[in-house]
């Protein structure tokens, strides 16, 4: 079983769910089900932050909910849902994919640079990216500069900061303020 790490919601393909897959509080498919030992009701485990099942209201702090039968999850894991990155080839329009396998392909999944370069980029790679992004956004290093420019602009930009700290024209070793 694959439980929902990701933080995200579902896109099932199917609209339909069989009665017995779907929680009776959110009326969706489970998603990380617990059962009660007591009534062997199952529910989502968002829903069971709760001391008392929601169905019979046994306590469950000398029984603790447990996980449903692996067949159960095995049938929810096989449910066909659409990748949620709108680029991805298995999102909108895209072949689906057994819900069980979506967290395994989300950090492989490509998705735009949120710097707007054009570039489509892995999750995982993000930062790596960000760090030599040409449309990431940087502030002048120039002290009491508050120029902010694009990191391929910001060459152009260090050219003529009145701020930056150059050589004195004059040849002599006095460094200062281009102004």
């Amino acid at each position: 079983m694959t439980s929902n790490t990701l933080n995200i919601e579902f896109d099932y393909v199917e609209t339909h769910h069989d009665e017995d897959l779907v929680c009776q509080i959110c009326m969706s498919p489970f998603v990380n089900p617990l059962t009660c030992p007591g009534c062997q009701q199952s529910c989502c485990a968002s829903h069971t932050p709760l001391t008392n099942c929601p169905f019979c209201r046994e306590s469950w702090t000398s029984r603790p909910p447990v996980l449903p039968p692996r067949a159960l999850l095995n049938m929810l894991d096989k449910f066909l849902v659409r990748c949620p990155n709108s680029n991805c080839n298995r999102g909108r329009g895209g072949a689906p994919l057994q819900r069980g396998d979506l967290p395994s392909h989300m950090p492989m999944c490509a998705v735009p640079c949120t710097h707007n370069c054009g570039v489509l980029v892995a999750p995982r790679d993000v930062e790596a990216h960000s760090a030599s992004c040409a449309a990431f956004v940087l502030t002048c290093e120039s002290p009491g500069c508050t120029h902010r420019a694009p990191r391929s602009a910001m060459p152009a930009h260090l050219v003529a900061c009145p701020a930056a700290v150059v050589a004195c024209p004059h040849g002599c070793p006095h460094r200062g303020p281009r102004r």
